[in-house]
């Protein structure tokens, strides 16, 4: 797909869940140089007390050496308080973590 400046285009990609066992998943869609990722829940199994993860913006780009922030809205979708760890991770390396009560 080519976008020009300023564009923006919705897609739909799928994914075959033959074979999976019925649980949560997180599911990315990935750029070359973006991401962004939710849970989903593949079959009878029901979604358990869960967090909504958006990345909202970072400081990018930044120099090596530099420490890169990225501002995340985290949402609980249930209706009652949870704590869970939430993490940062760069190609699949954790940088850093928080533990968050909502």
């Amino acid at each position: 797909m080519t976008l020009g400046p300023g564009e923006s285009e919705s897609v739909t990609l799928t994914a075959d869940t033959t074979g999976l066992d019925p649980g949560e998943y997180t599911a990315i869609v990935s750029s070359e140089d973006g991401s962004d990722q939710t849970t989903v829940t593949i079959g009878d199994e029901q979604a358990g007390p869960a967090f909504d993860v958006t990345i909202e913006g970072t400081n990018a780009p930044v120099e090596p050496g530099d420490p890169l922030e990225v501002n995340a809205l985290i949402e609980n979708t249930t209706d009652e308080e949870l704590t869970q760890t939430v993490s940062l991770e760069l190609d699949g390396e954790v940088q850093d973590t928080a533990e968050v009560t909502l």
